[in-house]
């Protein structure tokens, strides 16, 4: 016990102020609880500025620049704009600054209490909370943990800020490097490459795996990697980083790849190369918690970990690692805390990558649901031009199972495909569903026609003759 340490009795407890500890935090507040928040930063301030809200802003800017300069197509092209950067980074941080301000302000609403520190179990039922100051204990009756990720680091490419960074750092950059080197090309470093791209950066991408986004479906791969081509980053698959030499300027970096050995001058290298989940630092052996071979918490479909005070949200309980799937399981933890029916029940969670063009999915692909033993048919459309959308269904019932797409706002047309999923809806129901004209969600219709003409030979119920090309 440390000295001068005193214990407060506490009913709800949430480690970690990131996406998902605040719904948890609100949800269990509407229901009457008593709430303490436990974060060392400021509410937010990790992950809107390692997440969604600084790294939108940027990709969103990189997107305006390009249109600007290298135009839409549409033939208007101003040619002209030119890039502010400390300007557009003082702009991104004033966006995530307002972010936490709105997030503060709503948990004061539901009399959230928050307590700047760090949280750590020293036994049954109760936290040891650090801070700048003081220590302090609470004793819970209930404990969401909800303490998120980091970065994974390689030893090859130990970060240090400054020749190797991660994508925190990424978001935050004093400059705009000449040349940029993407280790791990997944969403992340997809993401963040096409927009240093569009900054102006010569970009290099390399990945281990055999092809972009392992278990996406292939006619959406196909399409990203020819945008790829179109803004001449060089990417290298099945390759590796495996030494790099520093310099004042940058680094060399030796890959090895098939074609052999090969070396990449760059100003930064950025490593992407997936997150571990932040459960090694809170005293998991005082509570009993199961953890997987990964470092995942084990929970059930009620959020509760084998701890029956304590339930486990988020990035800590494994993939996908999404601020809305956090959110998600914030709300089921708060629930089941307060003695609800509520459970982890969704049939699919929606994911998005935003890129160019955007990707979005939902559900299982044709491979997927093959292999777990559904009658599969497939219909697969253009879509804006140069993407592609894909619907997968069950043969025998029509049912919709996934939804695949790739182009401008699939990030919005994904969520009524999640719906539809969530629903039990069929491609019946979609090819019936009136969709205003024109928008992009008419593509649902049209995908759903052609599905069931190859089921049926049904024609269009909408009399257009859709050809699937």
């Amino acid at each position: 016990m440390v000295v001068g340490e005193f214990t407060e009795n506490a009913d709800v407890v949430i480690i970690g102020g990131g996406a998902g500890g605040i719904a948890a935090a609100i949800r269990a507040a509407q229901l009457g609880r008593s709430v303490t928040v436990v974060e060392a930063a400021d509410i937010g301030e990790v992950s809107l500025n390692s997440g969604s809200t600084a790294s939108q802003a940027l990709i969103s800017q990189a997107a305006r620049l390009w249109e600007l300069t290298a135009g839409d197509g549409s033939g208007i092209r101003l040619g002209l704009a030119t890039l502010d950067w400390p300007f557009l980074q003082n702009w991104k941080n004033e966006r995530v600054w307002r972010a936490g301000r709105e997030l503060a302000k709503r948990l004061a609403a539901y009399r959230v209490r928050i307590e700047k520190g760090y949280a750590r179990f020293i036994g049954d039922g109760l936290l040891r909370v650090v801070g700048e100051h003081e220590s302090k204990r609470l004793r819970f009756a209930a404990c969401v943990i909800a303490t998120g990720s980091r970065p994974r680091t390689l030893k090859a490419l130990a970060s240090d800020g400054r020749v190797v960074i991660d994508a925190t750092q990424a978001l935050s950059l004093p400059e705009i490097p000449h040349r940029l080197l993407v280790v791990g090309a997944g969403c992340t470093g997809l993401e963040l490459g096409m927009a240093y791209c569009k900054f102006g950066s010569q970009v290099t991408m390399v990945d281990t795996a055999r092809q972009l986004l392992p278990g996406t479906e292939p006619e959406i791969v196909r399409v990203l990697q020819r945008r790829l081509r179109e803004l001449k980053v060089a990417l290298h698959l099945e390759s590796e980083a495996v030494q790099l030499v520093s310099r004042p300027d940058g680094g060399t970096v030796l890959l090895s790849t098939p074609a052999g050995l090969q070396s990449i001058d760059t100003d930064r290298t950025l490593v992407t190369v997936g997150r571990i989940p932040n459960t090694d630092d809170l005293g998991l052996e005082q509570t009993g918690i199961g953890v997987d071979s990964a470092g995942f918490l084990l929970v059930n479909d009620r959020m509760q970990t084998q701890n029956p005070l304590i339930y486990a949200i988020g990035d800590v309980v494994g993939v996908p690692m999404s601020a809305h799937k956090a959110g998600y399981e914030g709300k089921v933890a708060a629930e089941a805390i307060a003695g609800m029916p509520s459970g982890r029940d969704a049939l699919a969670v929606a994911a998005v990558i935003f890129t160019d063009p955007e990707i979005a999915v939902v559900g299982m692909t044709a491979t997927q649901a093959a292999r777990d033993g559904y009658g599969v048919t497939t219909a697969s459309l253009p879509y804006a031009g140069k993407g592609r959308a894909i619907v997968v269904a069950e043969r025998e019932t029509d049912r919709v199972l996934g939804v695949h797409i790739a182009g401008p706002e699939a990030s919005t047309v994904i969520s009524e495909a999640a719906l539809a999923i969530e629903m039990g809806a069929t491609l019946t129901d979609l090819a019936l569903t009136v969709h205003p004209h024109p928008t992009r969600a008419e593509i649902l219709t049209e995908l759903a026609e052609v599905a069931l003409r190859q089921i049926d030979g049904r024609q269009n119920l909408s009399g257009q003759d859709w050809e699937d090309s």
